[in-house]
């Protein structure tokens, strides 16, 4: 008897509830599968985005919300995955100035990921706000440009002069393929992966930092 009850649980009807409840939330959420692919998102994550569920789902993460992307939020992801542990982080996003505030739950087959928005910064946020201003003050300050990737090849972030040289928005380069962009798919050294940049090949400018430098799953290149 227990183990009926049980069953009879889980049905289309209940799962139809609790989609409708994830429809509700105020809170962004996106399901995203091990290969960090977008399986579910809710209302308020459609509206972040400006696309619909059926243009969101099956669409990286990275590519789908470039006003998303941190090499904060990357790290996390990429430490929720590994520990298999609830984790948070905070950050200002750099093409909306919005704080946000993102809890991670792993899940069977991968992430959920609520994202939380603030259009005018909390007080208890200034320290965060200082030290998100002082990261793009010193990318900003390079005279070169200066592009921060996984080890896939994904932008992660981008100094303006590059950018400029390019006449693109940061978040038209942001979350997609280094080699995709046309404006350094021509270089030779951006059709390799993560390491050949950093080893200082003979004849060419030598990366300035190491991927040491910034974290073990994050690349920086400066050309």
């Amino acid at each position: 008897m227990s183990k009926t009850k049980q069953t009879s649980r889980v049905t289309p009807a209940s799962s139809e509830t609790l989609i409708r409840i994830l429809e509700t939330l105020p809170d962004a959420l996106f399901v995203v599968d091990d290969a960090d692919t977008i399986v579910y998102a809710n209302a308020r994550a459609q509206a972040m985005t400006g696309a619909t569920r059926e243009e969101v789902c099956g669409t990286s993460l990275w590519r789908c919300a470039p006003q998303l992307v941190s090499t904060s939020l990357y790290q996390t992801v990429q430490k929720t995955k590994q520990t298999r542990e609830p984790t948070e982080v905070e950050y200002v996003s750099p093409v909306t100035n919005s704080w946000l505030h993102v809890s991670l739950s792993p899940t069977d087959e991968g992430l959920a990921i609520f994202f939380h928005e603030n259009l005018e910064q909390p007080h208890l946020q200034d320290a965060l706000s200082h030290n998100g201003q002082l990261y793009r003050d010193l990318l900003e300050s390079f005279s070169d440009g200066v592009t921060i990737f996984t080890p896939d090849g994904l932008v992660l972030d981008i100094n303006q002069r590059p950018l400029a040289d390019a006449h693109l928005r940061r978040e038209e380069v942001v979350g997609k393929p280094f080699t995709d962009l046309p404006a350094w798919s021509s270089d030779p050294r951006s059709n390799s992966n993560c390491a050949p940049p950093l080893r200082e090949p003979a004849g060419e400018k030598p990366c300035a930092l190491r991927p040491e430098s910034i974290h073990e799953l994050t690349c920086i290149w400066i050309f």
